[in-house]
């Protein structure tokens, strides 16, 4: 498909069968075309896309959802979040500490998986502040803290919603 330097190459899923090492030889041929052809990829695997495109498209139950530079759909669409993890043995000290943050005016959604807490946010600067004070304040040791970098999955999470239906 490529010995006549196509201007547009249209692939479909153009990895989903291949072992890392041809993955890794697949997207990188595809990056290399970046400036002499438009390549359309359709795939389901998002760090693909956030690897090798710079425009995005999302598509649900056959309608364009949105479409953007991968940068600026992110920025668009992503919500900033928080991720926590607490020692082991303290998934029950980390669970309510995260039920007390839902009433906080700063905080869109908690989750609790183990000893994960992953906390939505609608003002990161009071987050940045305040969150660290209050894991202290309720004795939780902590073993990671960090401003999770959104991803694409994320925006395709809020766009389609959990369950698929599309909003």
């Amino acid at each position: 498909a490529l010995v006549h330097k196509p201007p547009v190459l249209l692939l479909d899923e153009p990895v989903s069968a291949l072992d890392p090492l041809g993955r890794k030889e697949v997207l990188e041929l595809i990056e290399g075309l970046r400036g002499s052809s438009t390549v359309f990829m359709s795939t389901h695997i998002l760090a693909d896309v956030e690897r090798v495109c710079d425009t995005v498209g999302i598509l649900a139950k056959g309608r364009l959802l949105a479409e953007a530079p991968r940068d600026e759909l992110v920025a668009r669409y992503a919500v900033p979040a928080f991720e926590l993890q607490a020692d082991a043995g303290m998934e029950s000290a980390l669970a309510a500490w995260a039920d007390g943050l839902r009433a906080l005016s700063w905080v869109d959604d908690v989750r609790v998986d183990g000893g994960v807490a992953r906390i939505d946010v609608n003002d990161v600067d009071v987050a940045k502040q305040r969150l660290l004070p209050l894991a202290a304040e309720a004795g939780l040791v902590l073993t990671r803290y960090e401003m999770v970098r959104p991803s694409l999955e994320d925006v395709f999470v809020r766009l389609v919603g959990e369950g698929g239906e599309g909003r």
